[in-house]
């Protein structure tokens, strides 16, 4: 079966259970990138999870952010990755590029550099830092310049970034953002000082975070 008729099976099978308020989809399309969706369970005591638990001693079983029952993984980092999630939910980040200053709250669309990204033929724009708040100005700023040097080394065009965790009266780290060519090259330089996220632009303007292990 192929994907456009797998999702259209799921669907009608959500479709005809609307009219039931304690339904949970046997798929739920919201979590996840791929058509079919990530499978459901009523209920973290759902015989089916005991069953694959035999098997798997390594999954974690956790809610659903969109309420459509419960979720399994086997991710080992798992629990890291929704810390971080949690940890940078609220942040906005502003992006110098062009003498102009864009402002961006996480998960949420900016229509005008959208544009931007189309006109500069950008498909993939990367937001990363060094920063580390538990460290001293002193020792973030030789990070922040290792950084930049790394960027150049490299051929990115970086450009300046701060990042709000809750208003723009706390600033509380700085990096920088490029054009990501999927090398992995960054994402070694981070996990090697301990960095486990970085954020990301998608081509229609949405600014997203992702956690970094490698």
């Amino acid at each position: 079966m192929n994907d456009k008729k797998k999702k259209l099976r799921v669907e009608k099978y959500k479709y005809k259970n609307l009219k039931n308020k304690d339904f949970i989809p046997n798929r739920c399309t919201e979590c996840t990138t791929k058509k079919i969706g990530k499978i459901s369970y009523k209920s973290k005591d759902d015989k089916r999870i005991k069953s694959l638990n035999k098997n798997k001693a390594t999954l974690d079983i956790y809610p659903c952010p969109f309420g459509n029952g419960w979720h399994v993984t086997s991710d080992k980092n798992f629990k890291e990755r929704l810390e971080i999630k949690d940890k940078y939910k609220n942040i906005e980040l502003a992006l110098y590029i062009d003498d102009k200053r864009h402002l961006f709250h996480i998960n949420k669309k900016n229509y005008a550099f959208s544009q931007l990204l189309d006109y500069k033929n950008i498909t993939n724009f990367m937001f990363v830092t060094l920063w580390d708040e538990n460290q001293n100005n002193a020792r973030n700023l030789q990070y922040l310049n290792i950084l930049k040097k790394f960027l150049l080394k490299y051929n990115y065009e970086p450009y300046e970034i701060e990042i709000y965790l809750n208003n723009q009266s706390d600033i509380t780290l700085y990096g920088y953002a490029f054009k990501n060519d999927n090398s992995k090259k960054v994402n070694k330089l981070l996990s090697q000082n301990k960095i486990y996220y970085y954020f990301y632009m998608t081509n229609n303007g949405i600014l997203k975070i992702s956690s970094n292990f490698q």
